[in-house]
């Protein structure tokens, strides 16, 4: 693959995934919540099985999932595609969408602040500014005041978010060797297989009431046509355009594009649910998805001039 379609499916990747905050916004508010995400996957399982077979159809090898990892895959599967989307999806109760993609977009930050805890890894001083200047950003976007924050339902939907970053974040530290061992497909495909599974056991609380939504509902259609794209774009296909994105480009270039999820939101946020953005607001999204661009790269210079001491060191 070249980079110029390495990029552009990086790009699709944003504009996916961002409009997916404005699909899910939606559907939460008319589907009901474990259903939904049970559809949202189902489909996206049943897609990604279906591109893996006909790859192995053409002679592509599919390792075959051995019993020491069936642990792993359960346990990052849930992490991924049964805790995270629940997290996420109920924090539209309380926020908008706009506000729901720009705490999404603190994923680096909050790998950044794992790595520093868990991993004793060093940042540089900039970083640590920059961080904080970005959670600045997440208060102007709130606009409100302080006292008025603690007191404000929004607080709520702040942790679910959160709670869903810290999620991913242990996702991603946890299934690195599984990636390595099965491969991007197989292993995304083992994990969403098995979240699927244990969101159909959940969902059977509410099943009845999703097939009456749809059976009585003038909205059907349209109903439908999100689960689809929620289904097939944002939980097959991005996750396929970005993992094919990222190993041409790398981890770096590829961040960059993942930081402008937030604008896709507020830009459909805006035409879709009239979602207004003030000054304060427009100001704290640059601050948060500036700061994080200038962290990724802040941290790449660091871990440069790391590498380079070391370097002079075996040298010397």
């Amino acid at each position: 693959m070249s980079k110029k379609i390495a990029h552009i499916l990086l790009l699709a990747t944003a504009l996916l995934w961002g409009m997916n905050f404005v699909s899910l916004k939606y559907l939460s508010n008319v589907f009901p919540p474990y259903t939904l995400v049970f559809v949202k996957f189902g489909i996206a399982t049943l897609f990604l099985w279906s591109i893996l077979l006909s790859k192995q159809k053409k002679g592509f090898p599919i390792k075959r999932l051995e019993k020491i990892d069936y642990k792993g895959i359960i346990l990052t599967g849930i992490a991924a595609f049964v805790l995270y989307s629940y997290f996420q999806i109920f924090s539209f109760s309380y926020l908008s969408a706009n506000l729901s993609a720009l705490l999404c977009a603190l994923v680096p930050i909050c790998s950044l602040l794992a790595e520093v805890l868990i991993l004793k890894k060093k940042c540089s001083p900039i970083t640590y500014v920059l961080s904080l200047l970005s959670l600045y950003g997440v208060y102007l976007v709130l606009d409100m005041k302080l006292g008025d924050f603690f007191s404000s339902t929004a607080i709520w939907g702040i942790l679910l978010m959160m709670s869903a970053n810290i999620t991913w974040v242990a996702y991603t530290m946890t299934t690195g060797h599984l990636q390595a061992k099965y491969g991007s497909l197989s292993s995304l495909t083992y994990q969403m297989t098995a979240g699927s599974i244990f969101l159909g056991l959940i969902s059977i609380r509410d099943f009845a009431q999703a097939v009456n939504t749809l059976r009585v509902s003038d909205q059907a259609w349209l109903i439908i046509l999100n689960l689809l794209f929620v289904g097939i774009g944002t939980s097959a296909l991005a996750y396929l355009f970005y993992i094919s994105g990222m190993e041409v480009i790398g981890i770096q270039l590829s961040s960059l594009y993942i930081n402008f999820i937030p604008v896709v939101t507020a830009i459909a946020s805006y035409f879709i649910f009239k979602e207004h953005l003030t000054i304060h607001q427009l100001i704290g999204m640059v601050l948060v998805i500036g700061s994080i661009i200038f962290i990724n790269k802040a941290e790449e210079n660091h871990h440069q001039k790391i590498n380079n001491l070391k370097a002079s060191y075996t040298i010397t």
